[in-house]
């Protein structure tokens, strides 16, 4: 790495980055404080912009627990080396296949055996590429290895290894928001992992489907997947079936089931033969459940010390995708207990992940709740800016679920801001969308907003439907919804503003 080039200078304030990210520091202006230096210096660090001198840089390396070479060298953690090194392998016996297969021409006869043997070496080192791809989620890259290996496989009549290729390929579909790819392809590695006997494979092709199935809105058939789960011997997929039945349970709003198979799945965590290493990321994800149960049922208290709870167990557990769902859980919980400084520190949090991460998702919800709060705080048009960012994000990356609560969000701060025509635009959507997917506690959410807007517009339905989605929160057992119609329903037809779905 050559710091005298402005490249070189960028490569190492993203190496800064990266290590203060991994450190467990929760923000830049965080690690400023713990490092002596302003909140400008550490930003003009990290975007390269100032070159870092050796005693500031020894100082970094010391608090985010890096060698300092690994700030310097030209690959680090050497996973770049890695896959140069696969890929150029890959890229040796690609060649040497079609050098001796147009030798086949010429010696057919004797050349079978080796032609054979060289797409069986090819076939070996992409699968180690899609590995490392998989790993390290590289979607795009893992959708060509799959492909190769697919094509591969089925030249040397090897079903095992079409079967995984097929399993890569949906991974890599649904991560790429493409969910019929992704069903195709699972699809054809369940049908062959059956036909194979394969237990193993047959319960990562459903694990799959059933988060397919359950983004498309299709709960019964993902229900069906996640039950087959649920019905194996398997420690593992016992507990983890009824886990993903308790999640669609709730999305299709029956919470005493989803409660009830939260309850088997504890059961199964504490039989004497479940595997010690396994048990703590288990009740993880038990415990999330639970809590998304609370937020469902708008009982923002439970949900806010569970949440705490799950965040301490998920942080020891060594997992930081539940850490971050902890995170956005305590900040949806202080939103809805108007707790409004507290939400929007932990909404900062969740932002400052996003960016270091690249993770679109948490970007998108960390938008649309810091939305809900500026509205909360009479800030209508700011709401509005973000909860349209929000939308953005959810249509590219196709994350139809973001579109509906972020359009809620938007309908809201319209009628905050008195654009009641804009309000029911946005809101409609929001209902209708949330109604394809099955989203029943945004769809009543978007319905109660929906006749404030038209009450306000002076339609005389709005009476009628406040009172229909009122009762519709009051069967699905969403008590804080149900309180908030009941509060519009006094005030017709000059209802305020509230809170929203979660």
């Amino acid at each position: 790495m050559d710091l005298r080039e402005e490249s070189g200078r960028k490569e190492l304030g993203r190496r800064i980055q990266s290590a203060i990210a991994h450190a467990g520091y929760p923000s830049l202006p965080a690690f400023a404080e713990a490092l002596g230096c302003s909140r400008a210096l550490i930003y003009q660090y990290v975007s390269g912009d100032v070159l870092v001198q050796l005693d500031r840089l020894t100082a970094i390396a010391e608090l985010t627990g890096r060698a300092l070479d690994w700030f310097i060298v030209q690959d680090p953690g050497g996973a770049a080396g890695e896959i140069q090194r696969v890929q150029a392998q890959v890229d040796e016996l690609a060649s040497r296949c079609e050098t001796l297969e147009a030798a086949l021409a010429r010696e057919r006869g004797a050349r079978i055996a080796d032609a054979e043997a060289a797409r069986r070496s090819l076939l070996e080192a992409l699968q180690e590429l899609c590995r490392a791809q998989r790993a390290s989620g590289d979607m795009h890259g893992l959708t060509k290895s799959a492909a190769r290996c697919a094509e591969i496989a089925r030249q040397l009549g090897d079903e095992p290894a079409l079967m995984a290729a097929q399993l890569h390929a949906g991974h890599a579909a649904f991560g790429l928001g493409k969910r019929e790819d992704a069903e195709e392809a699972l699809r054809s590695a369940l049908s062959l992992a059956q036909a194979l006997s394969d237990e193993r494979a047959e319960l990562a092709a459903r694990q799959e489907l059933v988060r397919v199935q359950q983004a498309s809105g299709r709960l019964e058939e993902a229900r069906e997947q996640a039950a087959e789960l649920a019905a194996t011997e398997r420690w593992w997929p016992r507990w983890a079936g009824r886990v993903a039945m308790a999640a669609i349970d709730e999305q299709r709003c029956d919470l005493p089931s989803a409660e009830a198979l939260l309850d088997e799945a504890e059961q199964i965590i504490a039989e004497p033969e479940a595997p010690l290493e396994h048990v703590a990321i288990a009740r993880v994800y038990v415990l999330s459940n639970r809590v998304n149960l609370l937020l469902a049922r708008g009982h923002y208290a439970d949900a806010d010390r569970e949440a705490q709870r799950l965040h301490e167990l998920a942080a020891g557990a060594g997992l930081p995708d539940q850490v971050r769902e902890a995170t956005l859980n305590r900040a949806i919980a202080a939103l809805r207990r108007d707790d409004s400084e507290r939400a929007g520190e932990l909404l900062q949090q969740l932002r400052e992940w996003a960016e270091l991460a690249g993770d679109r998702r948490i970007a998108g919800l960390a938008a649309i709740f810091e939305a809900e709060r500026l509205l909360r705080t009479g800030e209508p048009v700011s709401a509005r800016r973000l909860a349209m960012d929000a939308i953005e994000l959810g249509n590219g990356s196709i994350n139809g679920a973001m579109v509906a609560e972020a359009e809620l969000v938007l309908g809201m701060a319209c009628i905050a801001d008195d654009l009641y025509e804009d309000a029911t635009y946005h809101l409609t959507h929001s209902h209708e969308r949330a109604g394809r997917l099955r989203l029943q506690r945004i769809a009543v959410a978007s319905a109660l907003r929906l006749a404030e807007a038209k009450s306000r517009l002076g339609e005389a339905d709005a009476t009628g439907d406040l009172r229909e989605a009122t009762e519709a929160a009051r069967g699905f057992g969403y008590d804080d919804l149900v309180a908030e119609g009941e509060e519009m329903l006094k005030h017709l037809p000059d209802v305020g503003p509230g809170g929203n779905s979660e």
